[in-house]
């Protein structure tokens, strides 16, 4: 299962991080939607907007921050975020578009 972010999602990451994510085609962690709640990016609270949606491994994620060319974004998630890339994060449903 793969999902399209649609909009630019809710969360901690800065605001140029996350809109780089928009128009990228992601496979998930898991089928389908996820309710479990997760931390937020920086540990704390997640964003309740992002509660139910879908995982995502932060290294699918910087591989298509790469093939996109948001170089500085994919940068952002390997030093900045504090996560492996093996690390699952969640992208809200409203966010995103399930691709076939």
């Amino acid at each position: 299962m793969k999902i399209k972010i649609v909009r630019v999602p809710a969360g901690s990451p800065p605001l140029w991080v996350r809109q780089a994510s928009v128009e990228l085609v992601l496979p998930c962690a898991h089928e389908g939607v996820s309710t479990s709640p997760v931390l937020g990016i920086a540990g704390g609270k997640p964003s309740e907007a992002n509660i139910t949606g879908y995982q995502v491994a932060v290294g699918d994620l910087v591989s298509a921050l790469r093939h996109a060319r948001e170089e500085e974004a994919a940068r952002w998630w390997e030093r900045r975020s504090g996560l492996r890339l093996d690390s699952i994060i969640q992208y809200g449903e409203i966010f995103c578009d399930e691709v076939a």
